[in-house]
């Protein structure tokens, strides 16, 4: 079994390339099956056996070859490469006769595989590379041929593209590809012609991913693309619909650069898609400054929504005139105020917000005088360890702070007065402390309980002593926490006026 012997030593030499025993051993039996190997090429030559000579010469010399790379060199037998010459001769005489049936009689599949068979033992051999080409495109050149008579020209190209990738002078597979492509093209130019958009550019971007460099595929292309958008955004424009317009405009932009006259129309839908709203804070009179307060704060979220669109005005500072009118105490809205706003000013809608359950206390730091203990150690000088329990006092502190709100708000259109959105948002926000202060050694403080009148030690409550003694004293302020709260509310209601559209 000197073949699987071999494989074996091999094997255990490529993990231990540096053991001389184990390259003695794969050269002795690499030897004798390549010896072997040389044997049978010789007797089967004799016996007439030309494919079982050729094939066991060509397992030798890969034996050979394969050694070699381990860097052992077998001794080749000479009389085998004359017997593998003449067998080869005659096998593969006898195999491309064979192979030039099957091309004959248009049986591609099997020439193929003669053919290869052929150019794998003798890639010289007569016009074998000729033979294998015609066996392995011609099936795929008479599909596209037939792609191309029904009427499937991307079919077609493609078939004659695959040809192409791999013998570019492949009969006439180079100019084929070009018919392909034009009738192709000239399918997609009269589509476009007949504004049938949609499979123009399915037809035209056929064209275009194969050869963006074919004709002026290029150009009709993008009109087929964008021609339906940019008549559409058109009509958009027209009827009012401006910020949906934008956004199509934007499209074409971000698809061709430059159409017609888009990036002018972008602009002009920009303008008309504007939307002035002006703010309205009904200010409580308890906590108007809070109210002022809000109001900023949901200007500035809005603003930061960074909304193309969105413009955001103060009432006060637009109209003052208009704000005591606007509503009255009973929280009706004046309509003709709304309508004044529209016509003198060009606000399109008006955000009137209302406070309610609005709660803020403001903390003050509560302190009580605690009776402690503090246990002191000491040690007598023979070595005696006695503790005292000495009664001490100690500080108690605690505060919190805490806000609450809920705001309701609506979008009022200014033209009809009718409610474009509405909705009510609530929030708390609260920071307390509790610590405690010794002004001795805070780590041998205990609380004190009193028994019968009696101060007595409370081992118990040690931890949670020693937990207040290092507690946090800092406490965020009213301020601080009301900032919090404005912000998150005021987010809630720009995050909403953010989202409408008021086109829908």
């Amino acid at each position: 079994m000197f073949k699987e012997a071999l494989e074996m030593y091999y094997q255990a030499l490529q993990k231990k390339p540096g053991k001389a025993e184990l390259k003695i051993a794969l050269n002795r039996t690499g030897q004798i099956y390549y010896e072997d190997l040389a044997t049978e090429v010789k007797n089967s030559f004799n016996r007439g056996e030309y494919k079982e000579t050729v094939y066991y010469y060509m397992e030798a010399a890969d034996l050979i070859s394969k050694f070699k790379r381990a860097g052992i060199n077998l001794k080749p037998d000479q009389a085998a490469d004359r017997y593998f010459g003449d067998a080869k001769d005659y096998y593969l005489d006898d195999r491309y006769n064979l192979g030039l049936k099957h091309i004959t009689d248009q049986e591609f599949n099997e020439a193929k595989a003669v053919f290869n068979e052929i150019f794998n033992i003798d890639p010289d051999f007569k016009d074998t590379r000729t033979y294998l080409n015609e066996a392995t495109f011609e099936p795929i050149y008479r599909q596209g041929n037939q792609y191309f008579v029904d009427g499937r020209y991307m079919d077609a190209y493609n078939n004659w593209e695959r040809i192409y990738q791999q013998e570019k002078n492949y009969k006439d597979t180079r100019d084929r590809m070009d018919q392909a492509l034009n009738e192709r093209y000239k399918e997609g130019t009269l589509l476009l012609m007949n504004e049938d958009f949609n499979d123009a550019a399915l037809a035209l971007g056929q064209v275009y991913n194969a050869n963006p460099n074919f004709k002026d595929v290029k150009t009709q292309y993008i009109e087929a693309r964008n021609e339906p958008i940019y008549r559409q955004a058109k009509l958009n424009m027209k009827d009012g619909k401006c910020r949906t317009a934008y956004f199509d405009f934007e499209r074409i932009i971000d698809d061709a650069r430059t159409y017609k006259d888009t990036k002018d129309l972008k602009g002009r839908a920009l303008a008309c898609a504007e939307y002035p709203v002006a703010i309205f804070s009904q200010n409580p009179r308890q906590y108007s400054s809070e109210a002022g307060q809000f109001e900023n704060a949901t200007i500035k979220s809005l603003v930061n929504k960074n909304n193309i669109f969105l413009k955001v005005f103060d009432l006060t500072s637009l109209n003052s005139r208009l704000e005591s009118r606007l509503m009255n105490s009973a929280g009706n809205i004046d309509e003709v105020a709304l309508r004044t706003l529209n016509r003198d000013n060009n606000i399109k809608a008006v955000l009137i917000i209302t406070y309610d359950n609005f709660k803020k206390n403001d903390g003050k730091l509560e302190k009580d005088e605690m009776t402690g203990f503090e246990r002191i150690v000491t040690k007598t000088t023979d070595g005696v360890t006695r503790v005292y329990d000495k009664r001490i006092t100690y500080f108690e502190y605690k505060q919190k702070n805490e806000m609450a709100l809920t705001v309701q708000y609506k979008l009022i259109s200014t033209s009809n007065g009718e409610i474009l959105l509405s909705n009510s948002y609530s929030g708390s926000k609260k920071d307390e402390i509790k610590y405690a202060t010794y002004s001795g050694d805070q780590n041998q403080v205990y609380p004190a309980k009193s028994v019968n009148g009696t101060w007595n030690i409370d081992e118990s409550g040690y931890r949670s002593l020693q937990s207040l003694l290092r507690s946090d004293k800092d406490i965020s302020s009213i301020e601080s926490l009301q900032k919090s709260l404005f912000n998150e509310l005021s987010d809630d209601i720009a995050g909403d006026i953010n989202k409408f559209n008021p086109e829908k």
